[in-house]
């Protein structure tokens, strides 16, 4: 029988009144040996990780992600970006909820954590905030970058800004009454492809983000993704708040997994930053630059194998049941 794949909801934090979309992969052949909760990016979704998630699940590990506030199913198609005022704060109350959940329904399983882009900045963020009540063996973080802990004070004006530009529920129930989905299949305008470039030297993969329904490309209105950047600004910010290293807890592994071309990661300089920060705090790290990769080093083909097994590595070198 083959990797089965299955969705949960559970209610958010916020005071919307909003579902949370769920997806989990798991091969119910398998003893399981582990719980891998994904983490998203800004404008992305779950489901765009079910090739790792996949190869995990086979290899014994339970994975689970949830599709954040204004992302994803949680937000419906086209929609992405349009989120609820009170995002900031809800949607950590809905990360902690997710991971009480898996640790609920596997109690004796080791816990694990894979993120990308936005998602990683916010397991870092994570890992702080709840430092005391989290038991997670190891995490690895891809198109993480490192930015300046000023970011934390820009919160509540950014927040202000983004009420203002994205109107919820307002913009939610117009973009839902006009939307119309587009897809461009194999071939995509020139445009829309170099302002992607940064994304990946795989063009399939870009092509795949364009079309999406649940992404930052076509199907989207680019003011509601700069909504939710201002009005979640948290999700940014705290990842880079002053002494964030040294909240870690000791015992968690970070593993920066990231792409050597990739723009927003500084070409390199930011999980390097990183690195060298987390290892001055004294905590357990290690770094490696895919050198033919971009943002998204789970999108490029040509190193899927090497991607995948350096995750399932670092996750069974952390895991006493592997």
């Amino acid at each position: 029988m083959a990797v089965q794949k299955s969705y949960f909801t559970f209610p958010s934090a916020s005071k919307e009144n909003v579902t949370i979309q769920c997806v989990r992969w798991q091969d119910p052949e398998k003893a399981p040996i582990g719980v891998v909760q994904i983490t998203h990016g800004l404008s992305e979704n779950t489901e765009m990780f079910e090739d790792l998630a996949i190869f995990l699940a086979e290899h014994g590990y339970v994975c689970a992600g949830m599709d954040f506030l204004g992302h994803g199913r949680t937000v419906g198609p086209g929609c992405t970006g349009i989120a609820p005022d009170d995002t900031n704060d809800a949607i950590w109350k809905d990360m902690f909820t997710l991971y009480n959940l898996l640790r609920e329904e596997f109690p004796d399983l080791p816990h694990f954590s894979y993120s990308h882009s936005m998602g990683s900045v916010m397991v870092r963020a994570f890992l702080a905030m709840y430092r005391d009540s989290l038991h997670i063996n190891a995490c690895f973080l891809s198109g993480d970058s490192a930015l300046p802990s000023f970011l934390c004070d820009l919160i509540p004006g950014a927040h202000v800004i983004g009420k203002l530009i994205s109107r919820y529920p307002k913009d939610l129930i117009k973009r839902q009454a006009t939307y119309v989905e587009k897809n461009y299949g194999d071939h995509p305008p020139l445009f829309r492809r170099l302002l992607l470039f940064w994304l990946s030297f795989d063009q399939q993969n870009i092509k795949n983000y364009i079309n999406s329904p649940y992404s930052g490309g076509a199907n989207a209105d680019f003011r509601h993704v700069i909504g939710f950047m201002t009005k979640a600004f948290s999700t940014f910010a705290l990842g880079y708040e002053k002494g964030w290293q040294e909240k870690i807890p000791d015992e968690t592994f970070l593993f920066h997994g990231c792409g050597h071309w990739d723009f927003p990661g500084l070409l390199g300089f930011g999980p390097k930053i990183l690195h060298k920060q987390l290892k001055a705090a004294g905590k357990q790290t290690e770094l490696k630059l895919y050198m033919t990769a971009m943002h998204e080093p789970h999108g490029e083909r040509h190193i899927r194998d090497e991607f995948h097994n350096d995750v399932l590595g670092a996750f069974n070198s952390h895991n006493p049941l592997a």
